[in-house]
This record gives structure tokens, C-alpha cells and sequence, in this order.
């Protein structure tokens, strides 16, 4: 399940990033999860890095940090990072 949460919270940062302009209703449509969750991980989000986000976790989150860091690459390519597959 953690898994899942990190992949929810990837997406919300990419939907977030792909467009600042939405307002929470919008950005919790795109991801499917509700207003008030948004808010709390919106908030998170624009307060760290993705790789403190991520590295907090110590554990096999610690697996999904290269998920998230491509906030940066995917202006350059193109590319979103959250499209990983566990191996």
C-alpha cells in the first residue's frame, strides 16, 4: 500500500507542476483523491525536495526517490518519472 501512496503523491506533484494554475478541486479530480488531501500534500510538497519527501522514509520507499526526481528531467525530456516498474 505504501507503494501506492508514493506513486499518488508522485502524481499529484507532476498534475501540480504541469499546471500551477489549478486550484485544489481541479488538482484533487485529476488524481482522484479528495479537496483536503490535496491541501495537506500540496503543502508538503511545495516544502521539500523530492528527495527529502521520499528519503524520510528510510525503507524500501527509499526504492521509489528516483520516481519523484524527475520534476526537472521532464521539462528537459519530456518524460514524467513515475512511469517505473519494480524489478
Amino acid at each position: 500500500m505504501e507503494e501506492q501512496w508514493v506513486v499518488d503523491r508522485c502524481k499529484l506533484r507532476e498534475v501540480w507542476l504541469e499546471h500551477p494554475e489549478w486550484n485544489r478541486r481541479l488538482l484533487a479530480e485529476a488524481v482522484g483523491y479528495s479537496k483536503s488531501w490535496v491541501k495537506k500534500w500540496l503543502h508538503r510538497i511545495r516544502s521539500t525536495t523530492p528527495e527529502e519527501e521520499f528519503d524520510a522514509g528510510g525503507d524500501e520507499s527509499t526504492q521509489f526517490i528516483g520516481a519523484c526526481l524527475s520534476s526537472h528531467a521532464k521539462r528537459e525530456t519530456g518524460v514524467y518519472g513515475c512511469g517505473f516498474s519494480r524489478e
